[in-house]
């Protein structure tokens, strides 16, 4: 809102002492809800002030998709004000492993916490948002589909005060393998140089693969 430290820090003085501190030449302290008036630093326009407890917050995908080997995924973390710092903790899950199959990439506002999965973002004074950038680690395995859940944690017993925005707390992020699918066929030719058929006689057969395999491969088989 463009009303948010918009005001000139021109108020009224405390003179029925509404605080109760015993100063009643200092400026009014409390808006009209019994707030913080000068939360940071500057009054807004109006009866009311914006204060930490006024603070949405909200997660939007800025680009969803992770492949291995190539570019990062990203999001943003973004809140209604741009007053003060503020520290947003995110729930980390999901069927990916953080340092196995991605990586956050920190920052001086990105932290991330492995042993708790939480990832903590600090959306710094003057600032509305902050981007966060999540990078593919290209392994050797041959996986499936797999996704980042990431979800706005509860923040009540924590000092910086903020509420969820509706339908913004969550989103997901995929990480896409980079390993082609490969597969697998066992051919047996049936002539007199692979049949094995007589005793002390050698047989072959052959692995076909359906596209020329990016490393080595070990399987075990039974006759």
């Amino acid at each position: 809102s463009p009303a948010i430290n918009a005001g000139d820090n021109t108020v009224a003085q405390d003179t029925l002492d509404i605080d109760n501190d015993g100063d009643i030449s200092e400026p009014l302290p409390l808006d009209q809800r019994g707030e913080e008036r000068f939360y940071g630093g500057k009054i807004d326009l109006g009866a009311f002030e914006v204060t930490a407890s006024d603070q949405l917050v909200s997660l939007t995908v800025q680009q969803g998709l992770a492949k291995e080997y190539l570019g990062t995924a990203s999001f943003i973390v973004a809140r209604n004000t741009k007053v003060g710092d503020l520290e947003v903790l995110i729930k980390v899950n999901g069927s990916t492993k953080i340092n196995e199959d991605y990586e956050f990439i920190e920052t001086e506002n990105v932290k991330s916490f492995d042993e708790d999965n939480q990832l903590a973002v600090t959306i710094p004074d003057g600032q509305d948002k902050v981007e966060v950038r999540v990078k593919a680690l290209n392994d050797k395995l041959v996986e499936d589909r797999e996704f980042i859940k990431l979800e706005l944690a509860d923040n009540s017993d924590r000092s910086n005060i903020y509420r969820p925005e509706d339908g913004k707390s969550v989103l997901f992020l995929e990480v896409q393998d980079n390993e082609p699918v490969l597969e697998l066929e066992l051919n047996y030719p049936y002539n007199d140089s692979n049949n094995a058929s007589e005793t002390g006689k050698t047989g072959k057969f052959f692995v076909n693969f359906s596209q020329p395999s990016p490393q080595d491969f070990t399987f075990f088989y039974d006759l």
